[in-house]
């Protein structure tokens, strides 16, 4: 039995078709907790609209998506809980592909693929690491942007469930970077869920500040890990500087690499981003240009065909 855990906020426009994914999932047995984080819109009329005793819907007082994540591992009957945006749209196997994975408490399975759409339309994709320690290779610089299924009282208790001083921004980041040596990562080898993509001036503008809070939450990782060979990792650093932190701070890491920028044309192009004004760099980074061409590329794989077909489905 699994729980899926839905937390929303004045979405009541993309919540419909969310919960219509997740009623037609071939698994059966599970329950949908939606915890409505003191919405002011239609959320609750368009709850009640669906007529399913597995759909149990509870509204709190505003306090942020990390306190209403909280808050429903409390209240949720099952000790897996599957965790999805309002959002986020899920493909009719998924829940049975992740529920193949239940093991040990400390596992939180997650896909190695996600599609990105907007409206009715994949934009791009993103591919995670296969294995768990080319993925917590990754969140040296990145977050898992994906849904996952973990134990409750695996995180809830042992890991001290989410930072709720970290409101609407990176706390799954958080909770990654705080427990990292404690989690084991299990990757599901296929695309299971279509995530929602905005891009509005609200995220133009709170780009910039976002990077600013993830740069300070890595702070606190890397002071805690071993890091003698990181301090030589001028590639990743400088990454992490482009990405978060200061441009020129990036350049001058990037140029530590010597003759080995001219074998590596990503940091090249790099180095030449990062000289663009800060408005036009945030756009970048928040567009996801570089995803969106390689999505381009491969519009017409089989692989895309098939997403696009399901997406089709469930909106």
């Amino acid at each position: 039995m699994i729980s899926i855990l839905l937390t929303t906020y004045n979405d009541a426009l993309n919540l419909p078709n969310a919960i219509r994914s997740i009623m037609g999932q071939k698994y059966k047995n599970f329950e949908l907790l939606i915890i409505d984080d003191g919405s002011t819109d239609e959320t609750q009329s368009v709850v009640d609209k669906f007529n399913d005793q597995r759909i149990r819907y509870i509204k709190i007082e505003h306090r942020g998506r990390s306190g209403a994540l909280n808050y429903g591992l409390n209240v949720a009957k099952y000790e897996w809980v599957f965790l999805i945006d309002a959002d986020d749209l899920i493909l009719p196997e998924t829940l049975n592909k992740y529920s193949n994975y239940i093991t040990y408490p400390q596992n939180t399975v997650i896909s190695s693929f996600a599609c990105f759409c907007e409206n009715d339309k994949i934009v791009f994709y993103l591919d995670y690491p296969t294995q768990d320690s080319d993925v917590k290779d990754f969140l040296y610089l990145h977050s898992i942007n994906n849904t996952v299924l973990y134990n409750r009282n695996f995180i809830l208790h042992r890991l001290k469930g989410y930072n709720e001083t970290i409101i609407d921004s990176e706390e799954d980041y958080e909770l990654w970077l705080r427990n990292y040596d404690q989690i084991s990562f299990i990757i599901i080898p296929e695309y299971l869920v279509i995530k929602g993509f905005r891009y509005d001036s609200f995220s133009m503008r709170t780009s910039i500040l976002k990077r600013e809070k993830v740069y300070l939450l890595q702070i606190n990782f890397y002071d805690r890990m071993n890091l003698s060979k990181l301090n030589q990792d001028y590639e990743l650093l400088g990454w992490r500087e482009l990405f978060y932190g200061s441009k020129s701070k990036a350049r001058k890491t990037f140029y530590k690499l010597g003759f080995q920028i001219l074998k590596k044309p990503k940091i090249f192009l790099a180095i030449l981003i990062s000289n663009l004004p800060d408005k036009l760099l945030s756009r970048i980074l928040v567009f996801n240009y570089y995803p969106r061409i390689l999505y381009r590329l491969k519009y017409f794989s089989e692989r895309f065909s098939n997403v696009r077909l399901q997406l089709k489905k469930l909106i």
